[in-house]
């Protein structure tokens, strides 16, 4: 099932996607009910492209595929829709040529006030409710993210 650019879905109820079946999300879903998914990260895709971005709305956290779109060359900013990620992710080709990634720290420890830190070169997973200025500069792509979604309250580590 696709759900196209300008569709709002509103779902009262629980929804179910079975094993094998897929779910194409370029617009808008609610589900006010509970969402199980059997098919795994490509069962649930929530798309965004250069006309617009998918939205969905649950309360449980499900196996899902986040697309993202970013066009070269114009910061965009991010935090990962989903758990898990390495920040490898964003980090293809060379550091400053390539990309640029940084996040805001509002409360350097080390004195110097609040700065911009560059995580150009940093290791590990994306920290989910962090906030991600990034700029691909050689071309337009699009990043897929792969897990369980994020829901709830998202505490400061």
């Amino acid at each position: 099932m696709n759900v196209d650019e300008d569709v709002y879905m509103i779902l009262p109820g629980d929804l179910n996607i079975n094993s094998g079946a897929i779910i194409s999300l370029s617009g808008y879903m609610t589900v006010s009910g509970t969402l199980t998914n059997s098919a795994g990260t490509s069962g649930l895709v929530v798309e965004s492209s250069a006309t617009g971005t998918g939205s969905l709305i649950e309360s449980s956290g499900i196996s899902a595929t986040v697309k993202r779109f970013i066009t070269q060359d114009i910061y965009h900013y991010i935090t990962p829709p989903v758990n898990g990620q390495n920040i490898s992710l964003l980090q293809s080709g060379t550091a400053h040529t390539d990309y640029d990634l940084f996040w805001y720290d509002e409360d350097n420890s080390g004195g110097q006030g609040p700065l911009w830190i560059d995580a150009s070169e940093q290791s590990g997973n994306l920290e989910v409710g962090l906030g991600y200025a990034y700029t691909y500069k050689p071309s337009d792509r699009t990043i897929e993210f792969a897990g369980t979604t994020n829901q709830g309250t998202i505490t400061e580590e």
